[in-house]
């Protein structure tokens, strides 16, 4: 699985994009410099899948 992290971030932002990273069918991930704690996931992060679509990150 391929990741990129552009930035500084507070750590539970990067909880909270490593924990989605480890749900479903991930296949990459990206968290944009401008990326801090979302609902779900990281406001600014970029999940990828394979086959599926996450309704909370759209």
């Amino acid at each position: 699985m391929q990741t990129v992290i552009f930035g500084d971030h507070e750590e539970n932002t990067l909880r909270q994009f490593r924990n989605c990273l480890e749900a479903g069918n991930v296949i990459g991930g990206v968290l944009c410099a401008d990326g801090h704690y979302g609902y779900s996931q990281p406001v600014g992060g970029v999940i990828v899948y394979d086959g599926q679509i996450s309704p909370s990150g759209v």
